[in-house]
């Protein structure tokens, strides 16, 4: 059984064969040769790597996912000389479309830095069919040659598309990562136990009773009509713990400094990852905002996937492929008055004036 065999199998369920799942898969490391040769820097990080999940829960970096896969799921590949050989560029079989497995290609090289598929060859060695392998299900070995699900395949039946970048998102932004996760833990602790927005601290000699009383009162006075103005009763001091707000802003600040970076991470406009969206700034360059956002924000991680499957090994000599963007090519027509500036529509003179047959 084929590689691409298997992981179609895998990605489509098990079979009901009253038996577990027939391959027994485990969790990548990534620390094979071809890893250590490509990327010999990639040890030593801080804390280590983070994983999918806590990186899909910083807000900025969720958002940032969503705008590249609403992106890349509407692009296609073309290739300079079409053929049955490249027909699998835009086709797959199965319950994976074109578009998913696009999209899954550029955010493994977006996480990982890396992407893998499980590939079908024609009659003279060219790729004529591809399905994505997860980043969980293939690991390099000691020789830096391609395992899927813990085992030796031929390594003509699996491609490897290396990203342009130097690692991957979940690498150089695990701190930052971490560092949201732990801000919102505090939060989520803080707003389970407050700090009292007013502290009644009473002299020694008031007995529980007193004490109750006295903060019930105090409630009732700062609730009433007049409660901007307080009266201290003597051996009562007022404190305001809740007042200082120095820590909440620091925290706040810190949350937001933590979107900037999170769009440095991902080469991506800070304005795109604030959620404000609709403003008149941003209508105002609709086509220079998303010319700029395809040529050097989404190219990053389209890019390589064009530049792997136009090699000789992928697709015949001189086919080059690259990544079809016509369909953001659209012109934005102007809402409210309709023809130019100049020309003079039916029923209207030349000044402007609207005229009556």
């Amino acid at each position: 059984m084929g590689v691409l065999t298997r992981i179609q199998k895998i990605l489509n369920g098990p079979e009901n064969t009253g038996h577990a799942f027939s391959y027994s898969l485990r969790s990548p490391d990534s620390s094979g040769a071809l890893a250590a040769a490509l990327i010999p820097d990639s040890v030593g990080l801080p804390e280590g790597r983070a994983s999918v999940g806590e990186a899909l829960a910083v807000p900025a970096i969720s958002r940032g996912v969503d705008l590249y896969t609403a992106a890349i799921s509407q692009l296609t590949f073309a290739a300079s000389e079409e053929s049955p050989s490249t027909r699998w560029l835009n086709w797959t079989e199965g319950p994976i479309s074109p578009a998913l497995r696009n999209v899954d290609l550029a955010l493994d090289l977006l996480f990982e830095r890396w992407a893998c598929l499980a590939v079908a060859r024609d009659a003279d060695g060219y790729v004529e069919n591809g399905i994505r392998i997860p980043p969980h299900m293939w690991d390099f070995d000691s020789d830096g040659l391609i395992t899927v699900g813990g085992k030796a395949v031929p390594q003509d039946e699996v491609l490897f598309v290396p990203s342009f970048k130097r690692l991957g998102l979940l690498d150089y932004a695990a701190s930052t990562i971490r560092q949201y996760l732990n801000i919102c833990r505090t939060m989520t602790d803080r707003t389970a136990n407050p700090t009292p927005l007013i502290g009644l601290a009473m002299d020694a000699t008031a007995d529980p009773d007193e004490a109750a009383q006295a903060q019930e009162d105090w409630h009732s006075a700062r609730t009433s009509p007049n409660g901007a103005v307080a009266i201290i009763p003597p051996g009562i001091k007022l404190e305001t713990p809740g007042a200082d707000k120095d820590d909440s802003a620091l925290m706040i600040g810190a949350r937001n400094a933590i979107r900037l970076d999170a769009a440095n991470y991902m080469n991506l406009p800070a304005a795109m990852l604030d959620g404000n969206s609709g403003t008149t700034d941003q209508y105002s360059n609709t086509l220079q905002n998303t010319n700029e956002f395809l040529k050097l924000s989404v190219s990053l991680f389209t890019l390589p996937l064009a530049a792997r499957f136009s090699q000789d090994d992928v697709t015949r000599p001189g086919v080059k492929v690259s990544m079809d963007t016509s369909t953001f090519d659209a012109f934005v027509p102007a809402k409210g008055n309709v023809g130019t500036a100049t020309a003079a529509q039916p029923n209207q003179s030349q000044n402007g004036a609207l005229t009556h047959d």
